[in-house]
């Protein structure tokens, strides 16, 4: 019983940490990209929602740390060049070199 009370609190911990955690953009043509080397991000600008509640609105930023940054960036320029829409998954804000801060990419698809 013990054991089953607890993995149930975990169960739910989990589940309420991740449903505010991360949202998605909805998907739209990018309008725009700026790659900031200085910050070392790159921003996707487009009609993008704002699930966290960053800031700025219509940019989603992915940094260059990111493990998958160099795939992510392909896919966003091939979108933009082929003019396809691209959706986000996002998950908290970032601070942007030019003020406010925008949602931070942590997941990329294209619609084809």
């Amino acid at each position: 019983m013990k054991l089953k009370k607890g993995l149930s609190a975990l169960i739910l911990m989990v589940l309420s940490t991740s449903a505010f955690a991360a949202g998605s953009t909805g998907a739209a043509a990018p309008t725009g990209t700026e790659i900031d080397t200085y910050d070392q991000i790159l921003a996707v600008n487009g009609n993008y929602a704002n699930p966290d509640g960053c800031g700025l609105t219509g940019v989603v930023v992915v940094q260059t740390s990111n493990a998958n940054y160099k795939d992510m960036l392909a896919a966003i320029l091939s979108a933009g060049v082929s003019q396809k829409q691209l959706g986000f998954w996002v998950s908290g804000c970032v601070y942007t070199p030019w003020g406010g801060t925008a949602a931070l990419v942590v997941d990329v698809s294209v619609n084809f």
